[in-house]
């Protein structure tokens, strides 16, 4: 029988020490989500829903005290939504429960966050992707976003009756041509202190600050259009 001598104990100690606490990987904050009218539809026996809206109609001038109004239809007009359902398939092995070193019930809780929090992700980037369909647009295709057209948005819902606080959903591209916009080419502004709110740091929930009187976010989960990113000026 062969006998082989050794002569270290590497065998005996340990590779690497792995530490307990994980770190996360870097996310978006869910921003478009809460700008959502939402239905919740458990327990109704299907994935469809109706938002109705009053069709708009126009009054007529009266003849005289004794002809009638011809009467005219009111009608309603609805938007149909079917949600989508998305998910995150894990293959959790015996090995892995077993070998976990935060535990077997640690391994499931992460698991299921995990799967919370990338499911979250695609339904925030399906509703960016719902501002492509704005009847309404501002800005040159493969051209920087200017203050120009940061204005010009805020007006268009004024021509569109779409009265309320105006909040902007920008991709972090178009965030920074506005702070860069700001910054080199508005002097009056900096003077003012009137763009202040634009030229610090986004907080983690995605905010970037208010310029022009409204709120502004920010994701780098905006839809795509070519060498373009969509951005929204809407009605909070």
């Amino acid at each position: 029988m062969a006998v082989t001598q050794g002569s270290t104990i590497t065998s005996m100690v340990n590779a690497e020490f792995i530490e307990p606490l994980m770190l996360s990987y870097a996310i978006d904050a869910v921003v478009a989500i809460p700008r959502l009218r939402v239905s919740y539809l458990a327990g109704r026996g299907t994935k469809t829903a109706s938002f109705v809206t009053t069709t708009k109609d126009t009054a007529s001038d009266l003849t005289n005290e004794t002809t009638d109004i011809t009467a005219a239809s009111q009608d309603l007009t609805d938007v149909t939504v079917v949600c989508a359902e998305i998910g995150v398939g894990r293959d959790v092995t015996k090995l892995a429960k077993r070998s976990f070193i935060n535990g077997e019930e640690e391994l499931m809780m992460w698991l299921a966050e995990e799967g919370g929090v990338l499911c979250m992700e695609e339904l925030e980037k399906d509703v960016w992707a719902v501002f492509s369909d704005a009847s309404t647009s501002v800005g040159t295709s493969g051209q920087a976003m200017t203050l120009s057209n940061f204005a010009l948005a805020l007006s268009k819902l004024g021509t569109n009756k779409a009265f309320g606080k105006a909040v902007y959903m920008l991709s972090t591209t178009q965030a920074q041509n506005l702070r860069d916009a700001v910054v080199t080419g508005s002097a009056q502004f900096l003077a003012s202190a009137a763009a202040n709110g634009v030229l610090r740091q986004t907080s983690e929930d995605g905010y970037v600050g208010t310029f022009l009187g409204a709120d502004i976010f920010q994701s780098s989960l905006a839809e795509a259009a070519g060498a373009d990113s969509i951005g929204c000026c809407m009605v909070d």
